[in-house]
């Protein structure tokens, strides 16, 4: 998209390879302090931002720090997880199984959306608007779930679990 030669392509994959220790330490710790909503918002403000803005880029350096953004995300979107006990501590095991069945098939087929867009476009411009398109609604729905959560605060909203809490 941007006519990076392989002299540049080359690195940048190293260095997105060296991401993945600071992304693994550095998402999980944040969320300790700011929050598991929080860093997930987060995340999905910087994807919105970077998976739109990337298919009007031409400037290299500016597609590499947007790339760097977006698999700096990906990881660190696993290590989070920990606040999916806070709607079903009973199910936490099958939830967290649901997620991480949806990754995997999100891992199988976006890379084949990506591919069949593509074939058909011969360009990466309309994949990478869906994937903020995707974004978007992922944003949406985690406020969604923090006026849940705040709603299951005030004792608005009971789970099984706060329903035997309180009895």
């Amino acid at each position: 998209m941007t006519g990076m030669s392989a002299r540049y392509r080359q690195p940048m994959v190293g260095i997105m390879g060296l991401l993945t220790v600071p992304e693994d330490l550095g998402w999980a710790t944040i969320s300790d302090y700011i929050g598991r909503p929080n860093v997930y918002t987060i995340f999905f403000v910087i994807g919105t931002v970077s998976y739109f803005l990337m298919p009007v880029l031409t400037s290299v350096i500016l597609f590499q720090i947007l790339v760097y953004a977006i698999v700096f995300l990906y990881g660190g979107g696993l290590h989070p997880f920990s606040y999916i006990g806070l709607f079903e501590q009973g199910r936490l095991g099958a939830i967290h199984g649901y997620i991480l069945t949806a990754w995997a098939v999100a891992g199988i087929v976006g890379p084949m959306l990506l591919s069949l867009i593509y074939d058909n476009t011969n360009s990466y411009q309309l994949v990478l608007i869906i994937f903020g398109g995707m974004h978007v609604i992922s944003l949406i729905i985690s406020l969604w779930i923090r006026g849940v959560m705040r709603k299951m605060k005030e004792g608005k909203i009971y789970t099984n679990n706060t329903q035997a809490a309180n009895s």
